[in-house]
C-alpha cells in the first residue's frame, strides 16, 4: 500500500504488449505534447501537455490488457480558460484516440492503473495551493472552501466512466473542521477496492507547508462494484501505516498512541462494518519500523486465521483478522539490515553487517514455528536481492555473492566478486575474473544470469559491468562501457568549467574588495569537479542483449551478452535518465524528466 508523497514533471507506468504496433512514443518540447510515431517516423497523434517550469508535464498509464495508452491532456484545451479536465485514450494498434473521456474540473490530476489493466483510477483535485511559478511545496494542499477531490474509475475495455467518488463531500458524513487538506489513495490488486486518506491541518508552518502532524486522519473504502458504499474510519490518532488483507476482506490500520507510548491496530471489517483494536505497549523505537506490517505465513496454531504481522520493539507479532495476539519473535534491532520474505511467507531473512570489515549474519526467522537461527557470513552484505528466472535469494557483499535457499540455508559455494584476502583458505585459481571494483545495480539476464554495475568505494561510475553465471557460481566476464581516454577527456572538460568559473568568481570577488565589501564564503557557488555519473541497466526478456545507459554522453551501449562485447551505442536525450525492455523484447524506454520515447530495437542504427 503507497501513495505519491511527491510531485515530479515525468508520471509514467508504461510497456508495450506483443500486439502494439506503435514504434515510438515519446514528449515534445515545442509544442509541449505527447506524439505517436508510425514504424517511418510519422506523427500519428499528437496530445497537448501542461508545462511545469518550461517542461512538459507527462501523466500517462497503459492498459497492456486493452492496448491503449491513457494521456492526461493540457488544462482548457476543449474549453478555453476551463478546468474541465479529459484523458485521451489511445489505441495502440491504431496510434489513434478511440475516446475523449471527461474527469471533472481540478488543476492537479493523479492516475493509477490496477495491475491487472482493466481498470484506471484518476483523483482530480481543485482548489491546490502552489508557488508562484506553479509548482507544489506540498501535495494537495487545499483550502476545504471551494475545494474538490474526486476519484473517477474508467473501465479500460470500453473505456466508459463506471464510478466517480467524492472524497470531500460524503453524505451524512461531514468532514471534521480545517484550515486546509489533503487527500491520497491507492486501490487493491484486483482493483475492486479504493482506499483513500483525508488529512486535515489546523495550523499552517510558513507560507505554505502544513504542520508535519495533521490535526486530524479520515479513511474511506470505496467499493468499484457498488459505487454508492462508502465505509468510513476515523481512527482519532495519527495513522502510521494501512494495509488491506490478503483476502480484501479486512483494513489494518496501524496508530500512533503518544500519549501512552503505544501502537494501536485497528482491525476494520469492511463487509460488516465493523472494527477492533489490540494495543502494542511496545512499539518500535525507530520511525522505519513503527507500523510496519509484514503479510507472512500465520504461526503454527493459528494456520487457519487470515491476518498480519507488525513489527514490535524487539520483533514480530502475529494479529488476526478476530484481533488475536501470536508470540512475539525476536528480531535483530541493530542498524544497516537488509530483510526479505520467503517466496511462500514462511520465513523472514534478515542480513546484518558484523562488527569489522569482512563478516556478518544472515538472520532466519522460521515463522511457523515461531523460532530463529544465525548463520555467520565471510563478507559484510550490502544487499539482499532475488536473481534469475527462478528468483532465487541472494546476498551481495563487496567480495562475494552468495545464494540462500527459501529454507535459509547458504549455498556452499560462493560466487567470488573480488580476490580473497591473502589469509583465506581455499581453492580460489577456477576464478580468475574478478570485478576489481565494488557491486552496484545488479540485475536478472535471462534463467541464470546476472549483470552487476562496478562502481568505486563512494559510488561513483568506473563505466564496466561484471557478467555473472549464476548458475556456475562466476563472474564470466567484465565489458567496459566506456575508455579510460573518454573518461580523463569527461572529467579534464569539468575540471576546465570550473577553473573558468573560479576565475569569473575571482575577479568579481576582488572588484567587490576594492569597494570596501567583503564576499561571504562560497558566495558564487562554484561546483566542484564530480565523478562520472553512474549508468542505469536493462535487459531483454531472453538475456541475449544488455543495455547500459550513460548519462554522461547521452548514450547507450549496446552489450551482447554471448560474446561479452560492446555491439554499438544509441543516442538518447539528454533528459534519459532510466531505460527498461518493454514485455515484448523489442522496445527500449527511456524516460526522464518530461521525456519519454520508445526506441525500436530492431531497427535503431548503432554508433560508435
Amino acid at each position: 500500500m503507497s501513495y505519491r508523497t511527491m510531485i515530479f514533471p515525468l508520471a509514467v507506468t508504461f510497456c508495450f504488449c506483443q500486439r502494439a504496433d506503435a514504434q515510438t512514443i515519446e514528449t515534445q518540447k515545442k509544442p509541449p505534447s505527447v506524439v505517436f510515431k508510425d514504424a517511418a517516423g510519422t506523427v500519428v497523434t499528437s496530445i497537448p501537455l501542461d508545462t511545469k517550469r518550461r517542461v512538459p508535464l507527462v501523466e500517462m498509464k497503459v492498459s497492456v490488457s486493452s492496448n491503449m495508452a491513457y494521456v492526461l491532456t493540457g488544462s482548457g484545451m476543449s474549453k478555453p480558460k476551463s478546468r474541465e479536465r479529459s484523458l485521451s485514450a489511445v489505441n495502440l494498434a491504431t496510434q489513434r484516440v478511440d475516446r475523449v473521456i471527461s474527469i471533472g474540473e481540478g488543476n492537479e490530476v493523479e492516475l493509477q492503473m490496477s495491475p491487472d489493466g482493466r481498470r484506471l483510477f484518476s483523483q482530480t483535485l481543485r482548489n491546490v495551493d502552489g508557488g508562484k511559478d506553479g509548482s507544489l511545496a506540498f501535495e494537495h494542499i487545499q483550502k476545504p472552501d471551494g475545494a474538490g477531490s474526486v476519484i473517477t474509475v474508467v473501465d479500460t475495455g470500453s473505456n466508459q466512466t463506471i464510478g466517480s467518488y467524492d472524497l470531500l463531500n460524503n453524505p451524512g458524513e461531514a468532514l471534521p473542521k480545517a484550515k486546509f487538506v489533503e487527500t491520497f489513495f491507492s486501490v487493491t490488486a484486483d482493483g475492486g477496492r479504493i482506499l483513500a486518506k483525508v488529512n486535515g491541518f489546523d495550523h499552517q508552518h510558513g507560507r505554505l507547508l502544513p504542520t508535519t502532524v495533521p490535526t486530524w486522519v479520515r479513511l474511506l473504502v470505496f467499493s468499484t462494484e457498488s459505487p454508492n458504499s462508502v465505509f468510513v474510519f476515523d481512527p482519532g490518532a495519527p495513522i502510521v501505516s494501512y494495509r488491506f488483507s490478503q483476502d480484501g476482506q479486512f483494513l489494518f490500520v496501524a496508530a500512533e498512541d503518544k500519549v501512552r507510548r503505544s501502537e494501536v491496530v485497528d482491525i476494520v471489517n469492511l463487509e460488516k462494518g465493523t472494527t477492533l483494536n489490540r494495543v502494542l505497549d511496545n512499539p518500535p523505537t525507530r520511525r522505519e519500523r513503527l507500523g510496519a506490517f509484514l503479510e507472512g505465513a500465520a504461526p503454527s496454531g493459528m494456520e487457519l486465521e487470515h491476518g498480519i504481522w507488525v513489527f514490535t520493539r524487539a520483533g514480530l507479532r502475529f494479529i488476526s483478522e478476530a484481533g488475536e495476539l501470536g508470540q512475539e519473535i525476536a528480531l535483530p534491532v541493530e542498524d544497516n539490515v537488509t530483510a526479505r520474505l520467503s517466496l511462500d511467507g514462511a520465513f523472514f531473512f534478515v542480513t546484518i553487517p558484523g562488527k569489522d570489515q569482512h563478516s556478518g549474519v544472515l538472520h532466519v526467522v522460521d515463522l511457523k514455528k515461531g523460532a530463529s537461527s544465525n548463520h555467520p557470513l565471510a563478507d559484510v552484505p550490502t544487499k539482499l536481492i532475488r536473481l534469475g528466472a527462478t528468483k532465487g535469494l541472494w546476498i551481495v557483499g563487496s567480495r562475494e555473492m552468495r545464494s540462500v535457499s527459501e529454507a535459509g540455508e547458504l549455498g556452499e559455494r560462493p560466487i567470488l566478486l573480488n580476490k580473497p584476502r591473502k589469509t583465506e583458505e581455499g581453492d580460489t585459481e577456477s576464478a580468475d575474473v574478478f570485478l576489481d571494483g565494488y557491486p552496484g545495480e545488479t540485475i536478472t539476464m535471462g534463467e541464470d544470469h546476472a549483470a552487476i554495475l562496478i562502481a568505486k568505494k563512494n559510488g561513483g561510475s568506473l563505466h564496466r559491468v561484471a557478467l555473472i553465471d549464476l548458475k556456475k557460481l562466476q563472474v564470466d566476464s567484465i565489458v567496459t562501457t566506456m575508455s579510460k581516454g573518454e573518461q580523463s577527456k569527461i572529467f579534464a572538460g569539468r575540471l576546465l568549467e570550473t577553473l573558468a568559473i573560479a576565475a569569473v568568481a575571482g575577479a568579481a570577488g576582488g572588484a567587490i574588495g576594492a569597494y570596501g565589501g567583503i564576499p561571504p564564503p562560497n558566495l558564487f557557488n562554484i561546483p566542484l569537479p564530480q565523478g562520472l555519473a553512474n549508468e542505469f541497466l536493462a535487459a531483454r526478456p531472453d538475456g541475449r542483449s544488455l543495455y547500459v545507459l550513460d548519462t554522461d554522453i547521452h548514450k547507450v551501449s549496446v552489450i551482447d551478452i554471448q560474446s561479452a562485447t560492446v555491439l554499438g551505442r544509441i543516442p538518447v536525450n539528454d533528459l534519459v535518465t532510466t531505460i527498461q525492455v518493454a514485455q515484448d523484447g523489442k522496445h527500449l524506454l527511456c524516460a526522464g524528466a518530461g521525456f519519454l520515447q520508445a526506441v525500436d530495437l530492431q531497427t535503431s542504427k548503432l554508433t560508435n
